[in-house]
């Protein structure tokens, strides 16, 4: 359902996993990937928020990388330095807002276990980026970590 596109990161490029709803348009979304990267089930949960009706990304902050071996995921996910993925947050949601399928200047992101452990933060907007609790709910999105399990409401 959902395609790789890339987008401008810290003056860099990156990319992430995109689906867009049937419908064309909707409320934008990013999907912060578990430590196993942006592997079939996060672009899985991306799809399946697609067809709830959001625009959904999943940047991946692994550059490609994909395991399913805890030791590696581990590695990897030690291997991150925060202020890089929260710059790649930062791309993500300016590319996702700058899509016509986007509906407002706002996108709401949460995500699984990876997302969790890293405190990565609760809204972001065109212009700035925070980072804090792992409980994301910007109005327009909110999901909760757990195993496979995935809450989403559009409160517009």
């Amino acid at each position: 359902m959902g395609e790789i596109i890339e987008f401008s990161s810290n003056g860099s490029s990156a990319q992430g996993y995109l689906a867009i709803p049937e419908s064309g348009h909707g409320r934008g979304v990013i999907v912060i990937q578990e430590w196993w990267g942006v592997n079939p089930h996060i672009c899985g949960v991306v799809d399946r928020l697609a067809v709830a009706g959001f625009v959904a990304l999943a940047p991946d902050h692994y550059r490609g990388a994909v395991t399913t071996e805890p030791d590696e995921a581990g590695k990897l996910m030690l291997g991150l330095h925060i202020a890089t993925v929260a710059k790649d947050l930062a791309g993500a949601a300016a590319a996702l807002v700058s899509l016509p399928s986007v509906d407002g200047d706002e996108v709401g992101f949460g995500g699984l276990s990876h997302c969790g452990r890293n405190r990565l933060g609760p809204r972001i907007t065109r212009r700035n980026a925070n980072c804090g609790d792992w409980f994301l709910d910007s109005g327009a999105f909110a999901l909760f970590a757990g195993k496979n399990q995935m809450r989403a409401r559009d409160s517009a």
